[in-house]
């Protein structure tokens, strides 16, 4: 099944003009050299811990993922969307068109990237969906566009520059409602947002800590970039803890919470 993915191009967009001429979609992460020969996650998270041992353990966690998406988890004929900085308020789509390659001659910040074709190079903002475009906030370089049949109309906005928007079927197959304005405000919150475990479980409507509420929170501040510390898994439920930008991809900053706005 073919799935749609997020790849952002530095800070400031500073990788979007090799990315878009030369065809590629480009990672950062300078430190970290040659994957070519990574075969499995362990063997990813030892060589993302060496190239950054300052790093917390969540954040070399979560950058071990981006990467291995990168590597692996991406396949040929995916579609991939690039949120364009140079171009305010427009996205550039298209799809895998080859493996992972590193190129060792190229800047230390544009060695780790996937061949694609682009399609459409400059397509306005206005034209998604506004579910859709909160998915497009997160603050992770890399990221599996899930919810409400985005890969379905990703291929559409592709083809035909319009967002069909999500059908009964796939808003009604969410057990659980992200919520975006939530998430959005964590994003934006640059000192992070402080709330107890009671109150972040309301934000998706869970009471109690069980295991799909869980599992569902973590993955949705997961794929947003976000966590909370200390972790809403432990403690008592009305003690307080604060949500913190943790997925932001390396850069010369020494700020953990240094997020791609």
């Amino acid at each position: 099944m073919t799935t749609a993915w997020m790849v952002r191009a530095g800070r400031e967009g500073e990788r979007e003009a090799d990315a878009l001429e030369q065809s590629l979609i480009i990672a950062g992460w300078p430190e970290v050299g040659d994957l070519s020969q990574v075969a499995t996650r362990r063997e990813l998270h030892a060589v993302v811990r060496a190239a950054y041992p300052n790093r917390s353990r969540t954040v070399v966690a979560n950058w071990t993922g981006q990467l291995w998406r990168l590597i692996q988890v991406m396949e040929v004929d995916d579609y991939v969307v690039l949120p364009l900085k140079t171009v305010p308020d427009h996205v550039a789509i298209g799809r895998i068109a080859g493996g992972y390659r590193y190129r060792r001659d190229a800047a230390a910040d544009r060695r780790h990237v996937r061949p694609v074709i682009w399609i459409q190079r400059a397509l306005p903002r206005s034209a998604i969906g506004q579910d859709l475009l909160y998915s497009l906030g997160s603050l992770l370089t890399i990221c599996q566009l899930r919810r409400n049949g985005a890969a379905r109309r990703i291929a559409a906005l592709a083809e035909t520059g319009v967002d069909p928007g999500p059908t009964a079927e796939e808003m009604s197959s969410n057990e659980w409602v992200t919520p975006d304005d939530f998430i959005a405000r964590a994003v934006a919150a640059e000192d992070g947002l402080e709330l107890t475990i009671r109150e972040l479980l309301r934000q998706w409507d869970a009471g109690r800590r069980t295991s799909s509420a869980v599992a569902v929170i973590q993955r949705d501040l997961s794929e947003n970039g976000l966590t909370t510390v200390p972790p809403f898994t432990e403690g008592w439920i009305g003690s307080s803890i604060r949500v913190f930008k943790s997925g932001a991809e390396a850069d010369d900053s020494t700020d953990e919470t240094a997020a791609e706005s």
